[in-house]
Parts: C-alpha cells; sequence; structure tokens
C-alpha cells in the first residue's frame, strides 16, 4: 500500500469514528446517568478520528526520497497498513455492538421507561465497552508513532535544525516506550465480546503491534544517524530536497568558509587565480569541529538531564571523532571527555569500562584533575563491595596519591580515602597495616566513610575540590537534604492492598510518584495497588507460589487454587495483639501449617521490597543506604504494632540490622491530613478541628486532631483512636452471601464448574463496577454472571447473562458496615465534646479504598454532615493518598520541618526503650521469629 492510499484509508477511517461518536453522544444525550464506560468510550474514539485525519493529511505530504533512505523496506507503511486494518475491524464490531445495545433498549423499553432501560443495557455491556475504550487507546498510541515518523521525514526534507530534529527524536524514543505498555496491557486477560473472533483479534494486534515497536526503533536509530552526520545537503540522488536556501542561510554558510590567509590575497591580484590545496580540508575540518562542538553540547544536556546512557553514547562519538581527525585537537579537550565519559558509565554502574578509562590517566603523573581521583575511590568501593579488594586497594592508593598532589595531605577527602584503605586492610586480614594508615587521621575528626559509590560521587561538585565531611550532629536540614539525595518512599501496607509511593527529598514540596507496575506472569501489571496476598506450595516446602498478581501459577484454570496450594491473607493482622485492640472482633485467618504470623508477614514483604527495589533502581543512581522508608499504620498500633513490623522489616530487607534509623512509621490519620494539607485539599488553620476517616477495604480507623499551627502542620489529638472492621470487605462479604444464596437455587449438577464462574463474574463485577456506584437510587442493578441461559427464579437474563439484584436487596448489602462507620464517627464526635468542652469537628476527612463509594459519602453526609453542619471532603486519590502521606512526611523530616510527635519510630529503636528483638512476654507470641537470622541483600 502506497502513502497515497493510506491515506485515503486513514480518511475513511477517520469518518468512521465520527459517525460512532455522533453515536455515543446521542445516547450521552437520551440517559439519564451515562456509563462512564461508554463516556469514556466516546472520547476515545473522537481523539483517534483526529489522529487518523492527521495521518492522512502525513502520509499525502509524505517525502518519499527520505523515507526511502530512512526506512528502505518500506516497513513503516507495512505496519500502519495492518494497524488500519485492525482499526477498521474493531470499529466494524464496535458498530455491530452499538447496532445491538440501541435495539434491546427499543425492545425493551416503553415510554418513560426508555431512558432508565437505556442505562440498564449500558450495564450489561459494560465489560465490552471497556475493551473497545482500551483497543481504541492503543490504537491512538499506535498511530501517534506513525505520525512522529512521518514527521521527522518531513523534517528532514525541510532541513530542520538539528536540535528540532533531535527534540522530535527524543519525542518518538518516549511514544515507543508507551506502544510497549500498551502493547503489555494488551497481553492481558480481557472481559470483552463472547466468542472465538476476540482471542485471534488480540493476537493479531499484538503482533501488528510488536511489528510496530521493531520499526520504530530501527526507524529511530536510522534517523539519528542520518541526523548526526551534520546538515544534510540539499542534493539527493540527483535530485534537489527542500526549499530553496534563504539568504540567511546562505550568509551563515559563507560565515563557515574561512577568510584567505595574505598569501592567497595577494596572489588573487594577479591574472592566474591559484587555490590553495588545504582550502577543502581546512573547511571539513571547520565542519567537523563544529560537530564534535554540537555532539559535546548534547552529551552535558543529557548529563545535566540525568540521562546517563544517552551522555555516554554522545561521549563516545566525540571521542572517536576527536582521535580518528587529523586536526591536532586540545589533548587536554580529549581528556577531559574520557573522564565524562568514565563517569557517565560510573552513574550507570558500568565499573569495568570505567575503569578502563579513567586508570590509565590517573597513573600519569602530569595531570592534576581531582576528578580523575574522586572517580579511582568511587570504584574502590565498588571493588570492595565485590570483594575483590587487592584491586579495590590499588585503586584507593592512586586515589589517595592524587588527592594528596591536589588537595593536601590536611584535607578531609584525604583523611576519607585513609578510612577506607584502613578498612580495606582489615577486610584482608592486615589489622596492623590498617591501624597505622588509621594514626595518619587526626583524632579530632571522625571521617563519613561512604559505602556506596554513587551516593560518594554525588557528594561533590564535578570542577570544585570535595568539601569537607566532618561529622556533625545530626540535625534536619535544609542544607542537609541538599547535599545528600535522599529517597523517601512511603508504604500504606494495608489488609487488602498495598500501595507505594516515593520522590527524592530536594526541596519541601516535591511530587510524589506512585509505584504502579507489579510483576505478574505476563511481564507487568499496571495498577496503583498490589494485592496484600501470599500463595504457598504444599508441604514440607512451603515455598511461595504467588504473592500480588504474580500469582497464575498458584491457580488453576477455574481460578480457585491449585491443590494442595494454600492461600494466605489479612496476614498484617497476626501482627498485633488481639486482646489489645479492636482486632478480637475480627478471627484472623490462620497462617500456614509450619509458618507463624510473622514468617507470612515477612514472606510477602521480601516480595513487596524486591519488587519496590527493582523499579527504583531502573529510575534513581542510589542504592538503600539512601532510602528512608516510612511505614503508614493504623493509629490503633501506635505503640502496639510498630515493633513487630519494623522487626518483619528487617527480616525482609527493608533494612540492614537493628541499629538502622532508616525506617519510620507515621499514622495513617497524620498521613493524610499532612498530604491533603500539602496538595491544598484542606487549609488548615490554627484551632480548626479534623476528624480523619481512614475507610480502607479490611478496616475503618478514625481519629480527631486540633490544628496548632498551620504552615508547617503542628496537630494536636483530640481523642484516642477507635474502629472495627466495617471497611469494603464487609459490603462484599454480604453481597458474596447473596449470590451464592442465589447460585444454590439454580438446577446445576453436583461438582459442576458452572457456579465457580458465575460467582467469580458476579464479584468481580460487582467490585469494579457496582461497589463504588451504588447509590440508592432505585434502580435494579445488572451484575454480570456471564451464564447465557434463562433463569427467572434467581433473575439471570440469558440475553445479557446478567443477574438482576434490586435496589433493596442491594442496600442490604451496604447498611450493616456503613451504619457502624456512622456509629465510629458519632462516637468519635461525642468524644470531643466530652472531653474538649467549647470544641467541635467542623470538617470531616475521608479516605481509603471504600472512601470513593457514593453510599457511603452520602449516608455520612446525611445522619452525620446536615445533622452536626460538618462538612464531609474526600482526598483526592483514596486509594494512595495515605502512601503519598508517609512520603510527605519523610521529605518534611529531611527539611526539619515535620514535628516528633508524628514519628512513631522512637519507642522502637534499640537502646531507646524496648528492643525490637526482645518484646514483652504478651507480644512475644507475635514476634517468634523476629531476633533469627537476618536475611542479607
Amino acid at each position: 500500500m502506497d502513502p497515497l492510499s493510506i491515506a485515503a484509508s486513514a480518511a475513511g477511517l477517520a469518518t468512521g469514528c465520527t459517525k460512532i461518536a455522533a453515536t455515543l453522544y446521542t445516547w450521552i444525550d437520551d440517559t439519564i446517568s451515562i456509563d462512564e464506560n461508554v463516556a469514556g468510550l466516546s472520547e476515545e474514539i473522537k481523539a483517534l478520528g483526529r489522529v487518523l485525519d492527521s495521518i492522512s493529511s502525513a502520509s499525502a505530504s509524505a517525502p518519499r526520497p527520505v523515507l526511502a533512505e530512512i526506512d528502505p523496506d518500506g516497513s513503516l507503511w507495512a505496519v500502519v497498513r495492518a494497524t488500519l486494518g485492525d482499526i477498521n475491524n474493531t470499529l466494524g464490531k464496535l458498530s455491530q455492538l452499538l447496532g445491538e445495545v440501541e435495539k434491546s433498549s427499543r425492545v425493551f423499553s416503553r415510554g418513560f421507561l426508555r431512558k432508565p432501560t437505556k442505562q440498564i443495557r449500558f450495564g450489561l455491556r459494560s465489560k465490552e465497552f471497556v475493551t473497545y475504550k482500551d483497543r481504541v487507546q492503543s490504537y491512538i498510541t499506535a498511530m501517534t508513532s506513525a505520525l512522529q515518523m512521518i514527521n521527522v521525514c518531513l523534517m528532514i526534507h525541510n532541513n530542520s535544525s538539528q536540535d528540532a530534529v533531535f527534540s522530535m527524536l527524543y519525542g518518538l524514543r518516549s511514544q515507543i516506550g508507551r506502544v510497549e505498555v500498551a502493547l503489555h496491557q494488551g497481553t492481558e486477560p480481557r472481559y470483552g465480546p463472547a466468542g472465538s473472533s476476540q482471542e485471534d483479534d488480540d493476537k493479531q494486534i499484538t503482533t501488528n503491534f510488536r511489528q510496530l515497536v521493531r520499526v520504530a526503533e530501527t526507524f529511530h536509530s536510522n534517523a539519528s544517524a542520518i541526523t548526526r552526520e551534520g546538515p544534510r545537503s540539499t542534493v539527493w540522488g540527483g535530485s534537489v530536497l527542500g526549499e530553496p536556501l534563504t539568504r540567511e542561510q546562505l550568509f551563515n554558510i559563507d560565515n563557515w568558509i574561512p577568510p584567505p590567509s595574505s598569501t592567497q590575497q595577494d596572489e588573487t591580484t594577479s591574472p592566474t587565480t591559484i587555490v590553495n590545496p588545504s582550502y577543502h580540508s581546512d573547511s571539513d575540518d571547520d565542519i567537523d569541529e563544529a560537530l564534535i562542538k554540537r555532539l559535546r553540547e548534547l552529551a552535558v544536556e543529557s548529563r545535566h538531564k540525568g540521562d546517563h546512557l544517552k551522555a555516554e553514547n554522545f561521549y563516545r562519538k566525540v571521542i572517536n571523532r576527536s582521535e580518528a581527525s587529523e586536526s591536532n585537537y586540545d589533548p587536554q579537550d580529549l581528556v577531559e571527555d574520557k573522564i565524562n565519559l568514565a563517569y557517565a558509565c560510573l552513574h550507570q554502574r558500568k565499573w569495568a569500562d570505567a575503569e578502563a578509562i579513567i586508570l590509565p590517566i590517573a597513573m600519569e603523573r602530569k595531570l592534576a584533575d581531582i576528578t580523575i581521583y574522586i572517580g579511582l575511590h568511587a570504584l574502590a568501593l565498588a571493588h570492595m563491595d565485590g570483594s575483590n579488594f587487592a584491586m579495590a586497594e590499588r585503586c584507593c592508593k592512586r586515589a589517595l596519591w592524587g588527592k594528596r598532589k591536589i588537595l593536601g595531605k590536611e584535607n578531609p577527602s584525604c583523611w576519607e580515602s585513609l578510612a577506607l584503605l584502613s578498612r580495606l586492610c582489615k577486610a584482608r586480614g592486615d589489622p596492623e597495616e590498617a591501624e597505622a594508615h588509621q594514626t595518619f587521621i587526626p583524632a579530632s575528626y571522625q571521617p563519613v566513610l561512604h559505602l556506596d559509590p554513587l551516593v560518594y560521587l554525588n557528594g561533590y561538585n564535578k570542577k570544585l575540590p570535595p568539601p569537607p565531611t566532618i561529622l556533625q550532629t545530626p540535625s534536619p536540614s535544609t542544607t542537609q537534604a541538599s547535599q545528600t539525595r535522599h529517597l523517601v518512599v512511603g508504604v500504606h501496607f494495608g489488609t487488602v492492598q498495598t500501595a507505594v509511593s516515593f520522590a527524592l527529598a530536594t526541596n519541601p514540596i516535591v511530587e510524589e510518584g506512585v509505584i504502579d507496575k507489579w510483576p505478574n506472569r505476563s511481564g507487568t501489571k499496571i495498577d496503583s495497588t498490589v494485592p496484600s496476598v501470599l500463595y504457598y506450595d504444599p508441604e514440607p516446602t512451603r515455598t511461595i507460589a504467588g504473592w500480588g498478581y504474580d500469582i497464575e501459577d498458584a491457580l488453576s484454570p477455574s481460578g480457585y487454587p491449585k491443590p494442595g496450594i494454600e492461600k494466605s491473607q489479612w496476614f498484617i493482622l497476626g501482627l498485633m495483639n488481639p486482646h489489645r485492640t479492636y482486632i478480637d472482633a475480627m478471627k484472623i485467618p490462620s497462617p500456614p501449617t509450619g509458618k507463624s504470623p510473622m514468617d507470612v508477614v515477612v514472606d510477602y514483604l521480601s516480595k513487596l521490597h524486591d519488587a519496590i527495589w527493582s523499579i527504583l533502581r531502573s529510575s534513581f543512581d542510589m542504592e538503600e543506604m539512601q532510602i528512608r522508608w516510612w511505614f503508614a499504620i493504623p493509629p490503633v498500633w501506635d505503640g502496639l504494632g510498630g515493633a513487630p513490623l519494623r522487626a518483619s522489616t528487617l527480616r525482609a530487607g527493608f533494612i540492614r540490622d537493628e541499629n538502622d534509623d532508616k525506617i519510620f512509621f507515621v499514622t495513617e490519620p497524620v498521613a493524610t491530613l499532612l498530604y491533603c494539607c500539602k496538595t491544598l485539599l484542606i487549609n488548615p488553620q490554627p484551632s480548626d478541628t479534623f476528624l480523619v476517616v481512614v475507610a480502607s477495604a479490611g478496616a475503618v480507623d478514625l481519629a480527631a486532631y486540633e490544628v496548632i499551627k498551620g504552615n508547617p502542620l503542628d496537630l494536636k489529638q483530640l481523642t484516642t483512636p477507635s474502629g472495627d472492621f466495617c471497611g469494603s470487605t464487609a459490603v462484599m462479604r454480604n453481597f458474596s452471601n447473596l449470590l451464592q444464596t442465589r447460585i444454590k437455587k439454580l438446577d446445576l449438577s453436583k461438582g459442576s464448574k458452572i457456579a465457580g464462574r458465575i460467582y467469580a463474574k458476579g464479584i468481580i463485577d460487582f467490585n469494579t463496577r457496582i461497589k463504588h456506584s451504588f447509590s440508592d437510587d432505585g434502580s435494579t442493578w445488572a451484575v454480570n454472571v456471564g451464564l447465557s441461559v434463562d433463569y427467572p427464579d434467581v433473575g439471570i437474563d440469558r440475553e445479557s447473562g446478567c443477574m438482576a439484584v434490586t435496589n433493596k436487596l442491594m442496600r442490604a448489602c451496604f447498611n450493616p458496615p456503613v451504619d457502624r462507620v456512622i456509629e465510629l464517627i458519632t462516637d468519635q464526635l461525642s468524644s470531643v465534646r466530652k472531653q474538649h468542652p467549647g470544641t467541635s469537628v467542623k470538617t470531616i476527612l475521608l479516605t481509603g479504598e471504600f472512601a470513593p463509594s457514593v453510599y457511603l459519602v452520602n449516608q455520612i453526609k446525611r445522619h452525620v454532615g446536615a445533622a452536626f453542619d460538618i462538612s464531609v471532603v474526600g482526598s483526592s486519590d483514596a486509594l494512595t493518598d495515605v502512601a503519598r502521606g508517609a512520603v510527605t512526611a519523610g521529605v518534611l523530616q529531611e527539611h526539619g520541618l515535620l514535628s516528633a510527635e508524628y514519628r512513631t519510630h522512637d519507642y522502637l529503636r534499640p537502646g531507646e526503650g524496648e528492643p525490637s528483638c526482645q518484646p514483652t512476654a504478651e507480644e512475644s507470641q507475635w514476634q517468634d521469629h523476629s531476633c533469627e537470622s537476618k536475611k542479607e541483600r
């Protein structure tokens, strides 16, 4: 298919998108409360139409000569043609689906029931709309990548600047990453249109996406090579490309030509013009020098952006061109380029590459660049970490020699290298020599020995002598935080779900990131939280068969654990003493045979730690010793559950030993208030009073606080925390009982697997769609159970595959937990009035997995807000804001802005109160393995 045919096809598909979008718009306008999946699909269809219009225009004007140079095999057009075919197929099936829904709505609706009935029909096909929405999003990503490739060709054709082309290529590289994400998402199981053709469609789309990624990577490589060769000629294959040169362009080219020498000027006065034979080579050298200069600038820009791999590639290009050039470049420039290349390798932990570059330079006695010896010290640390003490000592001695020559023997940086040399001597079994090296360090000075190479490197400005590292009394301050790049990681270890957030503590107000990529069998699962669940192999091994989303190997095709596999959940409750908290209201699931409650928690935290570390390591150049772990815990745990949790994190590898002070605990309500204050969801003023309700999946915890100071936030706790197991899981349990009761009425043969499938589909539909959307508006809910048989007695319609549940029955599932939440809230309000006369709560701050429930929020507003004149505020991101708040607490502490009362780690630290490995008799049953050998990482 040639570009013009592709342009026509894209234009036709864009018209199809417009028609479908118009149909969806009519439905949205004709429905009481449109399904959010339908509304989302409408917006995605419009966006796809816009991209296809752009593809049509760009393809028609695509410069064929440039495309032939970059994409000689025509792979780009082939993959675009294949993807357009997929889009055409998807739009056809989507039109068919819309027709079916429209037809069913006309048949089953009459008069005033037309709008409610259409709403129910949307609910019945909701999963199919989700599938089509995801597919359309993937097509948008793919077509945007193709559009960027065509635009790169147009820019090269029009002789755009290298900066502009490089910027477009950089954007293409980012877009390739998005296509890869869409590719991984496309391999996940979907709930979509029934029939065997769906699986074939998914395979075909996945195959075409993989081909698109390969084509885009090849295109990116070829286009980058062409662009980096310098300004393109306006002549290609005998044809003139691009627009004629302007006067300004001609003037710039004239400026590139070196002026003639005095000899040439004299000779030009004679009738015969003699051309200097070195003229052309000089001009080539100037062009080459300009290109090298530009490559070096790009390397510096990449290094400043933290893209060390890109910086390495640019520096290697600079060095290769400099060494191959016949011109006499300054040797010092070449040395500096090699040092910068070595540092780019160091920041990627390519120790061997860095050593091969920097060690020969360090052996030349005439060089006085301190960065050489700083790099050697870092290499010594890397060798020590790898137990290569001989090479570590060699690098350290040379680093010490260079530092003494440049900085003087009394410089603290020299003492730091001496301290490392002493440590190396101890490691290889020579305590006498270690002591001798130690005597050169003044007794009044205690070197801060950084054990991680990158921590050491980050402490120095590359062009200046290293600052003194005199040990001072630790005190959080802005200066301290700016000198050391601390990564704060917040963990909300929940009963059912766990959320993880992180941020660099560069300033008091930073944007937190959320870890949303979790391992599973197909590669990565994208979600803002990970389930707190484990699966164990049968005895006697009891090894972990699955955790979080990586559970495929532990489950049978029916979705239940394989024979002998044991599922473990709610295990975090095993760390608490049931006689001292509200946990006695809940029966804790027993741990697998041969495992203690703490063993199970440690197993889960170990898997969680590995997943977190894998993501952070790919994004940051730092080791764990730079991480500050902040765990958000329920307020009733303060003083109860923290000690065994700290012991569990020790065994799981979050901290290295009992004396490690890099783990902290903050209560969930405080974390919530800190985050909401930071995001301006609330604007606390002195004397304001808040009741924080953390409505998680398992438990609901409450505590009231009065604001002492607004900036930085200083709080006073007014009430004793309270709570109960009345979270969204209680609602799920009630619906589960309803669903099981109905399934028992079905006429199914004994041992049939149909019952299990009905139950699983119904629970999934309730959990993902109905649980948060139910509003007690009188509607009958259609729960997708995937059964194509009529069962009037249980409300199952074979056409839709759904089970009808009345509003009354659905409300009965919600009422008991919601009523208990309201009771807990009123008890807290009463405690505030009794214990603090004259003080009244003005705002209820609601967060947690249960917080998005429309029914819960409405009931609280109705029975509490209106009755007591209290505003009810929902958090911005109920699933992750507690973890984000834990990060906020950590960042504020790094800058000395966090009240010490918020940190609950002081009583947990060894030497400060009760040691973590020596619990009281009452707590010993929950810590029976906390003093075992620690897992080394």
